[in-house]
């Protein structure tokens, strides 16, 4: 691993710590988008403990859960680092829309249906779990607000550290070609 990536790594684990620790409207937090990012820049054996870290850390101050909940949230964030993977070398466009939405439905799907099997808050009938999923879509909503955000904040601002600095670097060396021509 070189410096590069650790300081990436620290930056994203930083980063997903502060908006999962500090005040933030329900599920509007980086977590997923940086699952996402990790497993479109790391390899797949790094970019899952990226979230992981993340959510031990934060759980640590938070406070735990019911296990079987708790589980299928870390495994959906686990998932997100597949479906960034997953995004490699594809172009823009609707492919980047699915890396907004996917994330989002697999969590809801996956969490809502544990909260329904796993704890007390519903009937464990199929009306129970409709109710459960009716009640998430505001939750739903607000992930899928989160995770277009800060998809976008750290896509952009990842590409704009990349790139910028050889724009810069190839307008000079055409600058000194132009005048020394």
């Amino acid at each position: 691993m070189t410096k590069k990536q650790l300081g990436i790594i620290v930056l994203l684990i930083a980063l997903g710590l502060i908006t999962r620790l500090s005040w933030h409207p329900a599920n509007i937090t980086a977590l997923a988008a940086i699952s996402i990012f990790a497993g479109f820049y790391f390899s797949r054996k790094i970019a899952w403990l990226i979230p992981i870290s993340i959510m031990l850390i934060s759980d640590l101050f938070l406070g735990g859960y019911e296990l079987p909940v708790m589980i299928s949230v870390y495994v959906s964030f686990v998932l997100a680092t597949q479906i960034g993977a997953w995004f490699k070398g594809k172009r823009p466009g609707l492919t980047w829309l699915g890396a907004v939405i996917l994330p989002g439905l697999i969590f809801f799907i996956i969490t809502n249906f544990a909260i329904w099997a796993f704890t007390p808050w519903y009937v464990r009938t199929g009306a129970g779990l409709i109710q459960c999923l009716v009640a998430a879509l505001p939750f739903w909503r607000n992930m899928a607000i989160g995770d277009a955000v800060w998809l976008g904040v750290i896509f952009s601002s990842y590409y704009a550290v990349v790139s910028v600095p050889q724009v810069i670097l190839r307008s000079r060396l055409w600058y000194t070609k132009r005048v020394i021509s």
